[in-house]
């Protein structure tokens, strides 16, 4: 793994971008068909503190329920994260 969770050299499915230029974030929503104990771990991963300093974003993504690691294979990460993280999309 990279040290955040995923598992190198895995498939994750882009599902959408989302853009919230008044608070200066950007996000690229993952689909993890690997299962969750490889989801991002980094910041704005599921259940992470970070989303408490943004829950008008985080309701805007999750509706009023967060997300659980063991909900949904589904996670968002911050734009910069993803380049960080990701060699190649195909």
């Amino acid at each position: 793994t990279s040290g955040f969770g995923i598992m190198e050299n895995a498939v994750h499915h882009i599902v959408s971008l989302e853009d919230f230029p008044s608070k200066e974030l950007k996000f690229v929503c993952l689909r993890n068909v690997w299962g969750a104990e490889f989801n991002w771990s980094g910041p704005f991963a599921n259940n992470s503190d970070d989303w408490e300093k943004f829950k008008d974003v985080r309701d805007s993504l999750f509706g009023h329920k967060k997300f659980t690691a063991e909900s949904q294979n589904v996670y968002y990460m911050k734009v910069e994260n993803f380049l960080k993280e990701f060699t190649r999309v195909l």
